[in-house]
């Protein structure tokens, strides 16, 4: 008889198992769950092995080898992306600290907010005074913006107006604090953003609509407001 890897059973003959046996340290003490250490014949370790699972020993094997276990233990050096974008952390504080970054931030959440997710990815664009395809806004869209005056198209691109690109570097100055109103003329933040937002919807008459819009995000008559958490 060879000695089974387990007991079916709580007893305390170690001959008939290698598994747990209960032994009674003292004589009013309760049983107690110890480690058979009889050794298996040399025939049960034969079966033992037999019954392993050979995909699990094999794995087994491989992990034992001295070519993975040095690659286990050597470190590995991060390798690093001189073009990884910051943590959201950081860009959602240089957006708090920044009133221009703030500004367009209000404009493409609005944006979105309508269902116009193409258009609001062109804002931050239009509003550096950069170039946007004319396939990235649509037909309304395009023919509201070159209506109202705000943009211009050459060359199978969108850009920013004079009008539009003077009132943006006035009123980014101001933003950021290192301008005054004095370039701003009569037109207010608000006022314009209000026509922007309107003529990307691809309707002008929508801007009184975006002034509500607007002032629920801070964007105000000469600049953005704190709003209250």
């Amino acid at each position: 008889m060879f000695a089974a890897a387990a007991s079916e059973f709580p007893n305390d003959n170690p001959c008939l198992h290698r598994g747990v046996c209960w032994v009674l340290t003292r004589s009013d003490g309760p049983l107690v769950a110890e480690r058979c250490k009889v050794e298996a014949s040399p025939e049960l370790e034969v079966e033992l092995a037999e019954a392993r699972d050979p995909v699990a020993n094999a794995l087994g094997e491989a992990e034992a080898t001295p070519a993975q276990e040095a690659v286990a233990t050597e470190p590995v050096a991060a390798e690093v992306n001189e073009e990884t974008p910051p943590p959201p952390s950081e860009t959602r504080r240089a957006v708090a600290e920044d009133g221009f970054l703030r500004f367009v931030a209000a404009l493409v959440e609005i944006a979105e907010c309508e269902g116009a997710a193409a258009q609001a990815e062109t804002l931050p664009a239009l509003l550096t005074l950069e170039p946007v395809p004319v396939d990235a806004l649509g037909p309304a869209a395009l023919r509201a913006l070159l209506g109202a005056g705000l943009c211009v198209e050459s060359d199978g691109a969108v850009r920013a107006s004079e009008r539009l690109a003077s009132l943006v570097q006035a009123w980014s100055g101001v933003l950021r604090r290192t301008g005054d109103f004095s370039a701003c003329g009569s037109v207010t933040l608000n006022e314009w953003a209000a026509d922007l937002l309107a003529a990307l919807l691809g309707d002008v008459q929508r801007a009184s609509a975006m002034q509500y819009q607007l002032r629920r995000r801070g964007v105000a008559a000469f600049g953005m407001v704190q709003l209250a958490a």
